[in-house]
């Protein structure tokens, strides 16, 4: 067997440990679920699964670090796509209700046992870096579209939007435990475009 193809067999035995391990995390959570059940679910031997991972905490780390990736590349795709920024906020916060609903318990696991990747630890500046330069991107064009007063500073407006839809969401998830329905979520909307909206007098973009 050449390299190339031991190489996709690897990767593709590590996806079906991952997809395995994560539906158990989610429906049994990080304390019942043991290494025997994911190599069952994963359909591999026990001694293969402890091939790729030592433990159960290695693979839960493995598992945020690799679904954090995912994560961001989704916010990524979200903000390139050619809509305006009130469909992009609204996809963001569709996304971010839905990812925080599947993960709350597997978030909770990681609160409680203190397992967190290095990742978190050592969070990737250009995964950020391009996120928020995406979204000062998409504020700009909401000002060339006149959806926001072009006379505030593009930065503060970027970090407003995002940080107020990130703590709307996990508050809805994690304390209230409920999903909002579209009607609150679109008032939600109403309310930060309402106060980004153009002024009488027109000013300059400014960045930062």
């Amino acid at each position: 067997m050449n390299t190339e193809k031991r190489a996709k067999i690897y990767e593709e035995k590590k996806q079906r440990i991952f997809n395995a391990a994560r539906e158990l995390f989610y429906n049994l959570g990080f304390a019942e679920t043991t290494m025997q059940e994911i190599a069952r679910c994963a359909n591999l031997g026990k001694g293969t699964l402890y091939g790729y991972f030592a433990s159960k905490e290695d693979l839960f780390r493995e598992l945020l670090h690799f679904d954090d990736a995912r994560y961001h590349a989704h916010l990524t795709e979200i903000l390139r796509e050619d809509v305006n920024i009130r469909a992009k906020i609204i996809h963001l916060g569709d996304f971010n209700l839905a990812m925080l609903e599947r993960q709350y318990r597997l978030l909770d696991d990681m609160r409680r046992y203190s397992i967190f990747p290095a990742a978190w630890k050592s969070p990737d500046c250009r995964k950020k870096e391009e996120i928020k330069s995406l979204l000062e991107k998409a504020v700009l064009q909401g000002m060339e579209e006149g959806e926001i007063d072009a006379s505030l500073p593009v930065g503060a407006v970027a970090a407003a939007l995002f940080g107020t839809l990130s703590f709307y969401c996990f508050w809805q998830v994690i304390f209230e435990k409920e999903t909002p329905g579209a009607g609150e979520f679109d008032a939600l909307n109403d309310i930060i475009f309402g106060g980004l909206a153009p002024r009488e007098t027109p000013g300059k973009v400014i960045q930062e």
